[in-house]
């Protein structure tokens, strides 16, 4: 089943929960912005001013971007988390394949800890702890609860980790044709297990995919979630291109990068 449970508080709790969340993957958020945004509606007011709030907090994340875009076209709620749920399910279970021997993994991406709760060749999971939210770290908490042999790191420790393990493997906020966004950290890794040799393995459902190339830019967030008493930049995403991933992996199996742009 996928990891999402219905938001059931009040409209204030779950958007105050929404606006907030700065731990939870791509399609979670999306399907609790869907949520908040049927709730409004339901309540007879306009869902437009928002839907540009949420895009303007969680906007990097594509999956979010196109879910807020699909429902203001018209298009039902219910029919946009199904097709979600869905692809990010299906991602995992092909991701699952893949996945043997020891792994590295930064974050917490829905697709890729259903992959490895579903892998029946894992031995070890190293996972990043992914600063400054430390969602790496209830990624383990999830995966040791579940019976996985995890072990966390500083996010500083990844080539210690990179050397320990067979392949890197993470998800992606975001798919450009001319690579991935994802959480800050993600690029350093990938650099790293360039250097060390180990393949690099990103696994998303296609609905992230969108047919352009990034070349925007990431806004800041709360520098006090860094530290407090000194000035600070908080970053949550990061640009990975292309020719520092060796295969990607969706519903539809595993694949070049550039087979996702056959058009292109």
């Amino acid at each position: 089943m996928w990891m999402y449970n219905e938001c059931m508080g009040s409209y204030h709790d779950n958007l105050n929960d929404l606006l907030s969340d700065n731990v939870s993957g791509s399609i979670e958020i999306a399907c609790k912005a869907l949520n908040v945004l049927s709730q409004l509606e339901s309540m007879g007011e306009d869902p437009v001013e928002l839907a540009e709030k949420i895009l303007r907090v969680h906007g990097d994340m594509i999956a979010v971007e196109k879910a807020v875009k699909a429902f203001l076209n018209g298009t039902p709620a219910v029919n946009i988390l199904n097709e979600l749920r869905h692809a990010g399910e299906k991602a995992g279970y092909e991701l699952a394949r893949y996945l043997e021997g020891t792994v590295v993994t930064i974050s917490r991406s829905k697709t890729v800890e259903m992959g490895i709760l579903n892998a029946d060749r894992l031995d070890r999971v190293y996972i990043l702890e992914s600063r400054p939210a430390c969602e790496g770290v209830r990624l383990a908490e999830s995966l040791t609860s579940n019976g996985i042999d995890c072990r966390v790191v500083v996010d500083s420790a990844m080539g210690y980790a990179v050397k320990r393990s067979d392949l890197v493997v993470f998800g992606a906020d975001g798919v450009f044709s001319n690579g991935v966004t994802n959480k800050t950290g993600t690029l350093p890794l990938t650099l790293t297990s360039y250097y060390i040799k180990r393949p690099v393995l990103c696994a998303f459902p296609e609905i992230k995919i969108v047919k352009r190339p990034f070349s925007g830019k990431f806004s800041l967030r709360n520098p006090e979630e860094v530290v407090a008493d000194v000035p600070a930049e908080n970053v949550y995403f990061e640009f990975v291109p292309e020719e520092l991933i060796s295969w990607v992996v969706t519903e539809n199996g595993r694949k070049n990068f550039e087979d996702l742009f056959p058009d292109i």
